[in-house]
């Protein structure tokens, strides 16, 4: 049987931000999924050491990544891809930050897809790009 894992990382939000905004994807993620408001990162809060941690489970100074330049891992260890790699997960990873896509390992990713507008005023709201669309049944 067929059972997805979809693992959400949204930068800079904080947990409880999720129940007091409109949020209703989120929301419904949340009700049908497992979650927590416990898990934690590193300080200082960098976009790519912090990934790098919660994709590894160790903390910058076990992967070396302290800033938002990634650098190899002197003494690699598999991460999340890996482990589910590892129980014949199919793993995908779509993402809007270019350094990110260093968080597994090359080849490890049966699709990847970047879209280049972390940057950009819309950001992640791109939705004004397809309301012209019909929408797929």
């Amino acid at each position: 049987m067929y059972s997805p894992v979809i693992f959400v990382m949204i930068d800079g939000l904080r947990p409880d931000a999720i129940t007091t905004a409109n949020c209703p994807t989120l929301q419904s993620l949340r009700t049908r999924g497992a979650w927590t408001f416990a898990a934690r990162s590193v300080m200082p809060s960098i976009t790519l050491p912090c990934h790098l941690s919660i994709f590894h489970s160790v903390p910058p100074s076990r992967h070396g990544v302290t800033t938002n330049t990634y650098q190899p891992m002197a003494r690699p260890l598999p991460g999340l891809i890996d482990q589910a790699r590892l129980q014949a997960k199919r793993c995908s990873f779509i993402y809007n930050w270019e350094p990110l896509r260093d968080l597994s390992r090359p080849e490890a990713l049966d699709f990847a897809w970047f879209r280049n507008s972390s940057y950009s005023h819309e950001g992640d709201d791109e939705s004004h790009r397809y309301r012209h669309c019909a929408h797929p049944t």
